[in-house]
């Protein structure tokens, strides 16, 4: 499928993350030595995207890092957040870094255009997208360092829509995480709860190409399998946006080709779109060749649309 250029109005949503305050002088020290990314990119930009890997290289958590006062704000996923706030205290030890969720305080927006499935971000979009990084002052907002067409993030106080009502006509209604999820997963992008902590391997998610992980950076948490498989280029498995022409499939559910022999499997869905995941070769194949996926076949229930991102093609 060839993406087309679509025009969309944009739209909001509220988002169900977390925010930790984190600062002191060794901030930034202490996150080099942990993280995926390299933390010297905050000193021109306002966040990154970054991840925490276990010491098998094996995916933990993925979140971003925005610079906020004289600080940094680190939004997750709320069901992750406990869990990586224990997490980062245990590596703390004697670094001088000070934690506090200030979640009660902010709200994390989303600013986005919904498209057609197949179709990418038109320019005039992206630069609707790049005027809205001007906000007012008690709010930061920043294009999503992930993918252009993921729009932009903005961490804002609670009672931001009341105390600027003219907000949402400017930059489109508000509309539910729900949309904003089915979105991401149409652009082939994996939400939190797609990777399983401790199994799943950041690569075959393709957050290496989402700017999540500074390939060139040195020491950290995880590092080796990431490195020696990225020198290898052995990268076996990965993930496709599928739109659900019939019927739709639960997670974990597989899905077979129009032979019957099984392809990938479903790692997420929201609403008419299905996120897979399976072997790379056989799933261009299908992709370019036979253009469809089945599940429930037997029933004659199921079938599948798998497209191949953009972002995907990246050497």
């Amino acid at each position: 499928m060839t993406p087309q250029t679509h025009s969309a109005p944009p739209m909001m949503a509220v988002l169900d993350r977390h925010l930790i305050s984190i600062h002191g002088p060794d901030t930034h020290t202490f996150l080099q030595a942990l993280i995926t990314q390299d933390m010297s990119l905050l000193r021109t930009q306002k966040a990154v995207y970054s991840l925490l890997l276990s010491p098998q290289g094996r995916f933990l958590f993925d979140f971003f890092l925005i610079n906020h006062h004289e600080g940094l704000l680190l939004d997750v996923a709320r069901t992750r957040s406990d869990e990586l706030l224990h997490t980062l205290k245990r590596y703390c030890l004697r670094s001088r870094v000070t934690f506090e969720d200030v979640s009660s305080s902010y709200d994390v927006v989303a600013l986005f255009s919904p498209h057609p499935f197949g179709s990418c971000v038109s320019s005039s979009e992206l630069s609707a997208f790049r005027a809205a990084v001007t906000a007012p002052q008690e709010r930061v907002c920043f294009e999503d360092p992930r993918l252009p067409a993921l729009g932009v993030r903005m961490v804002a106080p609670k009672g931001w829509q009341s105390a600027a009502g003219e907000h949402a006509s400017k930059n489109g209604p508000l509309v539910s995480q729900a949309t904003y999820q089915r979105h991401q997963l149409s652009l082939g992008v994996a939400d939190t709860s797609s990777m399983e902590p401790g199994k799943a391997i950041p690569l075959e998610y393709g957050l290496h190409h989402l700017y999540g992980i500074a390939e060139q950076k040195g020491c950290y948490l995880g590092q080796e399998l990431i490195a020696r498989t990225l020198h290898r280029g052995q990268i076996h498995k990965s993930v496709f946006p599928a739109l659900c022409e019939k019927g739709q499939p639960q997670r974990g559910q597989s899905v077979v080709c129009g032979a019957g022999e099984a392809a990938a499997s479903v790692i997420d869905v929201h609403q008419d779109i299905a996120l897979i995941r399976g072997p790379v070769l056989r799933l261009n194949e299908i992709v370019k060749h036979e253009g469809r996926l089945f599940f429930d076949r037997d029933a004659g229930k199921g079938v599948l649309t798998p497209a191949i991102s953009a972002w995907m093609q990246k050497p």
